[in-house]
């Protein structure tokens, strides 16, 4: 639990595969001023039940590794990349505002995961679509919020009587 310090930096040093303690179920890295790519060496691990990671300076996309930590119930990952430390890493506010998003759409392995209960990743200016959510699903929470997310809401999705909330 590393959440709302001031702690900065690439987390990609911390979390290797050589370093990284695959025996952790809990990572809130929420809330720091983190930069660098979303660190994929986190969901090597087998007991991985919650990764939060919001608030934070990350580049770059989502990876699809992501979907390698089987155990995963909880994926927060809101604001990734506008916490409250990223405006002073930025020479002014237009070149905060303009290159502050999230490239490349929701990995599909994501919306078919049949392990996620919450996942929220608003706020990012994610792209694509939405096409691979599954009818296994047992997402109770999503927010999806404040992406760049087109297309149509797929039937399965319109359908599915498990959310709690959709945002």
């Amino acid at each position: 639990m590393l959440s709302n310090n001031q702690f900065i930096g690439d987390l990609n040093a911390l979390f290797t595969n050589e370093t990284f303690d695959n025996r952790l179920s809990v990572i809130d890295v929420s809330s720091n001023g983190f930069t660098g790519e979303l660190p994929v060496a986190v969901f090597n691990s087998f007991l991985l039940s919650e990764f939060i990671a919001g608030g934070n300076c990350f580049s770059g996309s989502i990876s699809s590794s992501v979907c390698n930590a089987r155990a995963l119930r909880t994926l927060d990952l809101s604001g990734m990349t506008s916490g409250d430390r990223c405006i002073t890493l930025y020479k002014g506010i237009f070149d905060f505002f303009t290159s502050r998003r999230v490239r490349g759409s929701i990995p599909d392995c994501i919306l078919g995961s049949s392990t996620l209960f919450v996942l929220s990743l608003a706020g990012n200016g994610i792209g694509g679509n939405l096409n691979n959510f599954s009818v296994n699903s047992l997402l109770v929470n999503v927010s999806l919020a404040n992406n760049q997310i087109t297309g149509v809401i797929p039937e399965e999705m319109k359908q599915y009587r498990g959310f709690n909330a959709l945002d």
